[in-house]
């Protein structure tokens, strides 16, 4: 969705794509005790920032995120469902 991201991937794209959906899994799994999971997501936050990750491609990511939901689950993709994984708007951390 944003090609000018690219760059930001210095290793092997899938395992990337490994690692978010990893982390997704966590995001799920923790959502009981969701503030046990709050360091680890600002750690991540700081070091994304460290590699130049911009506030506008959380944006791409949301998007992106959104699509393949919506992809997967066909038409139990309600205006409910979307909301509950849309990211909340938050200023990038700063390394």
């Amino acid at each position: 969705m944003d090609p000018s991201t690219r760059g930001l991937f210095h290793n092997d794209i899938s395992l990337q794509g490994r690692k978010l959906m990893d982390m997704l899994a966590e995001v799920v799994n923790s959502l009981d005790d969701f503030q046990s999971l709050k360091p680890r997501l600002a750690e991540l936050g700081r070091k994304h920032a460290g590699y130049g990750v911009h506030q506008e491609q959380y944006e791409t990511l949301t998007s992106a995120l959104l699509w393949a939901i919506a992809q997967a689950l066909e038409g139990n993709f309600n205006s409910a469902t979307k909301e509950a994984w849309r990211l909340p708007s938050a200023p990038c951390v700063k390394p």
